[in-house]
């Protein structure tokens, strides 16, 4: 396996596994709130974009991609726990509301994960630009 598509898998597992951690906690103190979701959703978007960004720098082209999908995964995971745990408990709840929990906010943080990689793509590119390098260095 290539060194680039090792961290490329690893970034989205991890951050999956991170969210779903993060999720599992919720269920643990029962405690939900909106700043709860906000700081999830702010490491969400910057871990994922930069170590997503790590790719670019390496050489690879499917930075965009990894940034998005681990954005997705940590939110998924984070969703998906508590509402595992609630439908194994108490049995399965409303449809739209876990919908919308499931895959509009996941797909809302793919999007803006995908986004911040793709803005520190162009910063990276402009730095090359600037500085007269051309593409990333090799080994």
């Amino acid at each position: 396996m290539d060194e680039n598509t090792l961290w490329a898998v690893c970034t989205v597992a991890g951050l999956g596994i991170l969210g779903a951690a993060l999720g599992a906690g919720l269920v643990l103190t029962g405690h939900f709130d909106g700043a709860v979701f906000a700081s999830v959703l702010f490491g969400t978007v910057f871990l994922s974009a930069g170590m997503s960004m790590q790719l670019y720098r390496r050489g690879a082209d499917y930075s965009v991609l990894v940034g998005g999908l681990s954005g997705f995964a940590a939110t998924f995971g984070f969703f998906a726990t508590p509402i595992i745990v609630r439908a194994a408990q108490e049995g399965f709840g409303d449809p739209y509301g876990t919908a919308i929990l499931c895959i509009v906010a996941p797909l809302v943080a793919g999007a803006l994960s995908g986004g911040g990689t793709l803005y520190l793509v162009q910063g990276v590119k402009r730095y090359r630009a600037k500085n007269g390098l051309v593409h990333a260095p090799q080994k």
